[in-house]
């Protein structure tokens, strides 16, 4: 392989310990000494409020954050000197930190901090061009301090730290497609690993749907050096789907590492289980030539690629040793999780083989096991949205009130995948792929489920059994909810408290006696789980109480009926007390069985609690039989 921005190692090593010294870069994001503040370099001229001397950055937040028109201050640290502001600047606004080293402070107590694109199965990279082919010099290996992989004895790039388009001119961008809309606020970059190349100025577009306008901001000033992470904010945050990063200059060639950080749904229950997870352990039952390292399950998470003409060939995906129904691929997560979707792809080789049907088993003990569910490529999409319809309805609004797909059935036409129950987009994966074998076929499961284990089944195939495949959830932990409505002397700050796993007097909540009226709390996992057991399931509670009591309940909920029913007339099955423990502080952990009704849901009722009994509640956990 030739290429002209192939790197002699010994100049490589040399750049890796070559860091040129920088002063901030305008509109850059810099660590933030203030709590719930977002701290910039530049000055945000005009728009004062007032003006003050001789304060602390900290005294000048608090004056700011008083003030009921203050959105921002600028702060000149040699005179103390505070600037107080009523709008927050963008970037073309903003000007040079300069001589005086103006800094520009904002509160953003909720700004977004997730990585949004590094090993996301469910993204799609659109850029302009890759300089030879995706592996040595694509996207999905741009990430921020991804490294460069060089032949041990050539000294050639195998695999490139960064994107590297095919030209070296201003028609060049980097472009990522979220699935969903996704918030994003800030922009982090990176020159190419170990090269003299960086970009030096960019702008940012965004937009809903391919159909849609681009939204512009910038220009940004980028990187001065191929090692710093230069972080630049957009003003406001962009809610949309498609992200654009268009070059405008750049330092000997165009090199790029790159991350948009957002906020995923608060309500999203589909994160990356497996691509995501280094501790996930994958299997398979067999493997082509019985080679594991080239074949095996680890070359099986999605967007893979297939690495040949290298020094260590790899194959783009799982390739089973048999073609036949008894092949299986399985990932154990280091801890149980929700799951919500599975994704599959063909291998990244160019050619047509593929699964075209499957099924998908879980289990919590690697030796019992439940069907979840059978899917072919010939299934539609199924997405829960809670914003927009996608393709082929226009993107027209989902009109959440009234819980229909979209907001008139002539978004939908006449398809009978229009659900007037459920906010449902389906969207046609096609009744062929064509040879796309990179094209990814999601399928979401009727009902999410608590998983240990988790394998795939190949029912039927194209040629071969092979494959990448991703399945998308949530941490269990994550999605116990409250239903407040059931708990109407415990404010939500309350309830959160007992959620955390954190057994510190700090993080518990009173319960109420009865100089109070009585509490009450239904709670559940999620409100579409299935723990895998037909009957039964622990509830746990730690806290300074009695285990077993007259002045409380833990019961089974009846969810048909409302909760005055539940608790006042005997429409709910008491649980059972069947362990305690003691704890320091003299703190109680109770475990009770309760049964299904359905599986899943129970509650806390306390009643007539004397005023001198001190209850504190600090913990609730709900879990399977199998996981105590």
């Amino acid at each position: 392989m030739k290429d002209e921005r192939m790197i002699p190692v010994s100049l490589l090593l040399l750049f890796m310990l070559i860091r040129v010294c920088r002063g901030a870069i305008t509109g850059e994001v810099l660590t933030s000494e203030i709590e719930g503040w977002v701290k910039r370099a530049g000055h945000c001229q005009g728009n004062d409020i007032d003006n003050i001397a001789g304060i602390s950055v900290e005294k000048c937040a608090e004056q700011c954050k008083a003030h009921p028109s203050c959105a921002l201050f600028t702060y000149y640290a040699a005179t103390n000197h505070c600037f107080k502001k009523n709008h927050v600047c963008t970037i073309s606004e903003m000007a040079p930190p300069g001589n005086h080293n103006f800094i520009s402070y904002h509160l953003d107590p909720e700004a977004c901090e997730t990585a949004m694109t590094e090993d996301n199965p469910t993204i799609e990279f659109s850029p302009s061009s890759i300089n030879i082919s995706d592996l040595y010099y694509g996207p999905q290996h741009a990430y921020i301090d991804a490294t460069t992989v060089l032949h041990t004895t050539l000294g050639t790039v195998e695999i490139f730290g960064g994107w590297v388009p095919a030209t070296n001119d201003a028609t060049e961008y980097w472009e990522v497609s979220f699935r969903e809309t996704t918030i994003v606020d800030k922009v982090v970059t990176q020159g190419g690993e170990g090269s003299t190349n960086w970009v030096t100025q960019y702008n940012v577009k965004h937009k809903p749907s391919s159909s849609d306008e681009w939204v512009s901001v910038g220009p940004y000033d980028a990187n001065t050096n191929a090692v710093d992470k230069v972080t630049h904010l957009l003003v406001p945050k962009a809610t949309t789907k498609i992200y654009r990063l268009e070059i405008i200059a750049w330092n000997g060639a165009i090199a790029m590492r790159v991350e948009l950080i957002g906020c995923p749904p608060s309500e999203s229950c589909s994160q990356s289980l497996v691509k995501a997870d280094p501790d996930v352990v994958l299997t398979a039952s067999s493997n082509q030539n019985d080679n594991s390292v080239i074949y095996g399950p680890y070359q099986s998470k999605i967007d893979t690629l297939k690495r040949e003409g290298q020094e260590k060939y790899r194959y783009g995906g799982w390739a089973a040793g048999t073609n036949d129904q008894n092949q299986w691929l399985q990932a154990e997560f280091p801890e149980s999780n929700v799951v919500s979707e599975v994704i599959i792809q063909g291998p990244n080789k160019g050619t047509n083989e593929r699964i075209t049907s499957y099924k998908v088993s879980s289990s919590m003990d690697g030796v019992n096991w439940i069907e979840r569910g059978r899917f072919s490529d010939q299934d539609p999409e199924k997405i829960t949205v809670n914003r927009r319809c996608g393709p082929p309805y226009n993107n027209q609004e989902c009109d959440v009130l009234n819980e229909y797909c979209c907001s008139t059935v002539y978004y939908c036409g006449n398809s009978p995948h229009c659900s007037s129950k459920k906010l449902i987009d389906y969207r046609e994966t096609g009744v062929t792929v064509n040879g796309d074998v990179d094209k990814k076929f999601y399928h979401k499961f009727d009902k999410r489920f608590l998983a240990k284990y988790i394998r795939l089944y190949p029912l039927t195939w194209n040629q071969a059994i092979q494959g990448r495949v991703g399945y998308l959830g949530c941490k269990y932990s994550d999605r116990i909810n409250l239903e407040e409505e059931y708990a109407n002397t415990f404010p939500p700050m309350m309830l959160n408290r007992i959620i955390d796993y954190d057994f510190n007097n700090s993080t518990c909540m009173n319960i109420p006696n009865n100089a109070e009226a009585p509490g009450y709390l239904k709670f559940s996992p999620d409100l579409n789980l299935d723990f895998g057991s037909d009957t039964e399931f622990y509830v746990v509670m730690t806290g300074r109480l009695e285990c077993e009591s007259p002045y409380h309940y833990v019961y089974s909920v009846d969810m048909d009926a409302p909760a005055s029913t539940n608790l006042h007339t005997g429409r709910f099955e008491k649980c059972l007390l069947v362990g305690t423990d003691s704890l320091p502080g003299n703190k109680n952990t109770c475990k009770y069985i309760c049964g299904c009704n359905p599986c899943g849901y129970s509650g806390l009722a306390f009643f007539n609690l004397p005023k001198s009994y001190a209850w504190t509640l600090c913990d609730v956990k709900l879990l399977p039989l199998d996981m105590v």
